[in-house]
């Protein structure tokens, strides 16, 4: 084996940095998401600090 095929092409190095930036952005998004409680926001009439809430 020469030292020419031991060596990671830049490309592949690029292509793991991409990969794990794209994996901390995704499990950013579900920890925001979950702490949020998307699924549990309220739509009901008395809920808006605003006044009455209407659907126009």
């Amino acid at each position: 084996m020469t030292n020419a095929s031991k060596r990671v092409s830049p490309l592949h190095v690029w292509a793991g940095i991409w990969i794990l930036s794209v994996l901390l952005w995704s499990a950013l998004l579900a920890v925001e998401w979950y702490a949020s409680d998307a699924s549990g926001c309220p739509l009901t009439g008395d809920s808006s600090v605003q006044g009455t809430g209407t659907w126009n």
